[in-house]
């Protein structure tokens, strides 16, 4: 797992030893190269599952659990400073992979997501003219320019 997605993990999260954080590690992950767009996590889930190799189901349950934990036992100063307002009310399980994904996609460099990127081009895992893992290319881009800095 990418260390950029665990140590941002790490600052909000409750009890991190809890095999939900490593699912939830693995959506981020899956959504980094959709930022700063929006997605269904429908079109997550199988990208996340090839990291995980857990079922849909699992991943999903296991995403609430992390969310719950994180607002229970959770930074809660850290989890507000990443939603960057106050949060009056546990955010939502996509809420929270999407906030997660653009702290990391930022760190990294947009330009990495856009490059590797644009939905229903060759490269898309979701496009059937490709179905590479374009989250592979785009990761190794992402460690490359952390190298770089």
């Amino acid at each position: 797992m990418d260390e950029d997605i665990l140590r941002t993990v790490e600052k909000i999260s409750g009890k991190l030893s809890r095999d939900c954080y490593y699912d939830l590690c693995c959506l981020v992950k899956a959504a980094i190269p959709r930022m700063p767009g929006t997605f269904s996590m429908e079109t997550l889930y199988p990208e996340a599952q090839r990291y995980s190799e857990k079922e849909k189901d699992t991943l999903a349950k296991a995403l609430s659990r992390a969310a719950e934990d994180i607002w229970d036992c959770g930074d809660r100063a850290e989890l507000q400073k990443l939603f960057q307002r106050v949060l009056r009310e546990k955010p939502t399980p996509k809420d929270l992979v999407r906030v997660l994904a653009l702290s990391v996609a930022r760190r990294c460099g947009r330009r990495c997501a856009i490059r590797f990127w644009r939905p229903g081009t060759p490269g898309d895992s979701d496009s059937a003219a490709n179905p590479g893992n374009r989250s592979d290319i785009w990761w190794s881009c992402c460690r490359e320019g952390n190298r770089q800095r």
